[in-house]
């Protein structure tokens, strides 16, 4: 070999070891035939025991030897590099973790097939991705804890309200069991009261349906994803809004479509966000004359996704579009300006899309949530 040569080979081995990737070559069996540097590091920061780094061994079985492997996750990851290295893909990537000295950590798996000579070769790279994994979850607990501080603030907002809805099944409830003692004073025969009986189960349910409702609005809990109907929900917040509608005077006009599909999501975020837009409509309507508080909620299906409408009557907005859901931005005297941005943000970590339009006489703000097993597409 010249000189030049075996310097370059030099200067390509320390050009490889100073990558922080952790970098194999392997050869068309799956076997280890290079190893840079950090992947050396990384094989004895895991406690993995294997002479060279494993070079020499097969990389598959040395892999599923890695302390807390996610087994599942490097099958999967394991089955799509060999076909890349028989030439059924070009390249793959995927993600798995493992326990180390330091708790557990994630990587980023890539893989792509070169040749020299003829002989396929097998470039893999690990790249640790465990601090941007942390990033992540600590940005979507911070999110949902702005989401909360949201949803308590909203129910003060409509707390009134709620009393409002909730003493009328209450004082029914009074009303009819006062009924039943006097008419048991009176000799009444206990089956006649069946029917009194009856109303006071279904109120004492319907106070239930209240309390309920305005618990999930305010409680803290993880999201939660299920199977979805976004038109109950659309019922639900104007039922949980009625009293509000009514003291200012809104009509309310709901066209909602038959047979919508499902989608998957978190209910009580949902339920957030259709509550904000609502109460924002009426915000905005409020400035106008009684006869103008006009409210439509409307929902139709799409090729890919549920579309939700809430349409009002008010002044409209003089800002660009994207403005309105910039954090802080209100018009509101007593507004956190947070509820929009939050609301764009809990669509979109569903996979939605949302946007604000004003035309002629009213303002527009619709959300589109992909159907179940789908993507979003208006």
């Amino acid at each position: 070999m010249s000189v030049s040569a075996e310097l370059s080979e030099q200067l390509l081995r320390l050009t490889l070891d100073a990558l922080p990737v952790y970098l194999l070559l392997l050869d068309a069996a799956g076997g280890i035939i290079f190893a840079n540097a950090a992947w050396t590091r990384f094989t004895r920061a895991v406690g993995l025991c294997t002479p060279h780094a494993g070079v020499g061994e097969d990389y598959f079985a040395l892999c599923e030897t890695l302390p807390g492997c996610d087994a599942r996750a490097f099958r999967t990851a394991a089955a799509s590099i060999r076909d890349v290295l028989h030439g059924r893909r070009e390249s793959c990537s995927s993600e798995f973790s493992c326990e180390t000295g330091e708790g557990r950590s994630w990587y980023e798996l890539h893989a792509r097939r070169v040749e020299t000579k003829g002989r396929p070769l097998l470039v893999v790279t690990h790249l640790d991705i465990t601090a941007r994994k942390q990033a992540k979850e600590n940005a979507i607990r911070q999110h949902a804890e702005l989401a909360h501080i949201a949803r308590v603030a909203t129910a003060g907002e409509i707390m009134a309200g709620v009393a409002h809805e909730l003493n009328q099944p209450l004082t029914a409830i009074s009303n009819y069991a006062q009924g039943c003692v006097t008419r048991l004073r009176d000799g009444v025969a206990a089956g006649e009261l069946t029917g009194a009986l009856s109303q006071i189960m279904r109120l004492a349910q319907k106070s239930g349906d209240i309390i309920r409702r305005t618990r999930n609005m305010a409680r803290k809990s993880p999201p939660r994803r299920s199977t979805l109907n976004v038109n109950d929900l659309v019922h639900e917040v104007l039922q949980i809004l009625h009293h509000e509608l009514v003291a200012h005077g809104v009509t309310v006009h709901i066209q909602l479509a038959e047979d919508l599909p499902s989608v998957f999501g978190d209910a009580v975020q949902v339920h957030q966000v259709l509550t904000n837009l609502v109460l924002n409509a009426i915000a905005a309507v409020k400035q106008m004359d009684h006869a103008q508080r006009e409210l439509h909620v409307t929902s139709h299906a799409r090729r890919r996704s549920v579309e939700v409408s809430v349409i009002d009557s008010g002044p409209g907005f003089a800002e660009t579009p994207d403005k309105l859901f910039e954090p802080f931005h209100t018009t509101k005297p007593d507004g956190l300006g947070m509820g929009l941005t939050i609301s764009r943000s809990i669509v979109e970590a569903h996979g939605g899309t949302m946007r604000a339009e004003r035309a002629a006489d009213r303002t527009a703000f619709r959300f589109w949530l992909p159907i179940q097993g789908g993507a979003a597409g208006v």
